[in-house]
Parts: structure tokens; C-alpha cells; sequence
């Protein structure tokens, strides 16, 4: 588990940043970000996510168009990164690492 922690700070960290250069509302973006690793988590989206059969612009269409709500542009941006690294699984770590970075912004835990 440690491994994923390292994986997904990078990514929860840069998604911070930009997040926060840019004014960006970080309790929709913690909505999204959340959904995206709900999803993420999904078993037979993993195995499909793996198959060598299967694109990564088909996982992304797969992802994005099982959302309940629409994805912003950050959003799109954000997972087409995610899956060219190959870092599916890391999601929901980094939603929950994003979380705790909106939360110590906030001074709530």
C-alpha cells in the first residue's frame, strides 16, 4: 500500500497545484476527482483497462461516459494523464491524497 501512496503523491499533488493557480472551486473538483476513482475502482473496468485488445482513448470514453455528471476540462485532462502513465489503479489513493491536501488547506481533517 505504501507503493501506491508514493505513486498517486505526485499526481494529487500536481492536480493541487493546478488546481489552486488556476482558482479552481477544490470541493467540485474533490466531487469529481472521487467519481473518477469510484469508477477507477471498478473490477471489469481494471480488466478492461488491461486488455492489450483496448486503447486508452476507449477506457477514457468507458470512464468519462459512466460518469454521472459531466467532466469538466480539468477532469479530461487529469485521467488522459493518468491512463497514458498507466496509473488506473492509483486513483482512488489519489483522490483520497487530494482530499486530505483540500482538508489541510481548509484546517479540517
Amino acid at each position: 500500500m505504501a507503493e501506491l501512496a508514493t505513486i498517486a503523491r505526485p499526481y494529487a499533488e500536481a492536480l493541487f497545484k493546478a488546481c489552486t493557480d488556476q482558482g479552481a472551486d477544490l470541493n467540485s473538483t474533490v466531487a469529481w476527482v472521487e467519481e473518477l476513482a469510484a469508477i477507477a475502482a471498478n473490477p471489469q473496468l481494471r480488466q478492461l483497462a488491461d486488455s492489450p485488445n483496448v486503447s486508452k482513448t476507449q477506457v477514457f470514453d468507458v470512464i468519462a461516459g459512466v460518469a454521472k455528471s459531466a467532466l469538466p476540462e480539468t477532469a479530461h485532462n487529469f485521467l488522459r494523464v493518468v491512463l497514458e502513465n498507466g496509473r488506473l489503479d492509483v486513483l482512488p489513493e489519489v483522490a483520497a491524497q487530494f482530499r486530505s491536501l483540500v482538508n489541510s488547506k481548509s484546517g479540517s481533517s
